[in-house]
């Protein structure tokens, strides 16, 4: 007889491919500050990537096209602002500047969503799968690739460093260690020391984890 862990891991197998085979929207993000101050918004979804870059490049042109003396006085001139910026109607901007980029995820309609639901919870209703499931993505954590460190850099030229898991067949998810989503095929490996600035929290949340590394060595 089929143990209820392998008929979990059979339907959890099944539904992996549901997500990395349904079509592809693309959700394009505005940004503006750096660290703690830092914001996103979502600006628009669009069905392919190359509509993303366009609407990105639309973005951009509006942005560029702004009067100087808006920006440097944007609290005066936010209606002007919001007027011109039409492709982006939750614009925000501060003296860092706005930057948009895009990122992907599955396109999944009513009835997909319904079958996804469903198998999530024959699989929640197993003994122990959310613990074992759980744990699995823990051990499988990463910070590095090929020997290599994770990095991503992103469109303000900061460098953060990354970790990251295999969290079903196929499916890979890179973060950084100030908790931001690297955009799929953003993340590099590090082949030699970056000149690039780093960013303080990624650095000193890696440093806080080395001690704690060298502490638990060092006990007997």
């Amino acid at each position: 007889m089929q143990s209820r862990t392998a008929e979990s891991q059979q339907i959890a197998e099944q539904t992996a491919p549901v997500l990395s085979e349904a079509p592809r929207a693309y959700v394009i993000i505005g940004t503006t500050g750096e660290y703690s101050d830092r914001t996103e918004w979502q600006v628009a979804v669009v069905s392919s990537e190359d509509a993303a870059k366009r609407y990105i490049e639309a973005l951009d042109q509006q942005y560029q096209q702004m009067p100087p003396h808006w920006q440097d006085r944007r609290w005066e001139y936010d209606d002007e602002i919001k007027a011109h910026m039409s492709l982006d109607p939750s614009f925000e901007c501060d003296y860092t500047g706005t930057s948009y980029f895009y990122c992907e995820c599955p396109s999944l309609s009513d009835a997909r969503i319904a079958d996804l639901l469903a198998s999530a919870r024959e699989v929640q209703s197993c003994p122990g799968v959310s613990e074992t499931s759980s744990a699995a993505i823990k051990s499988n954590v990463f910070s590095a690739i090929d020997g290599k460190p994770i990095r991503f850099t992103d469109k303000l030229g900061l460098v953060h460093i990354c970790e990251g898991a295999d969290v079903h067949r196929g499916v890979r998810l890179i973060w950084t260690l100030c908790e931001r989503d690297v955009p799929a095929g953003k993340a590099w490996k590090l082949d030699k020391p970056s000149m690039h600035e780093v960013c303080l929290i990624c650095l000193k949340r890696s440093n806080e984890r080395a001690a704690l590394a060298s502490a638990r060595e060092v006990q007997p």
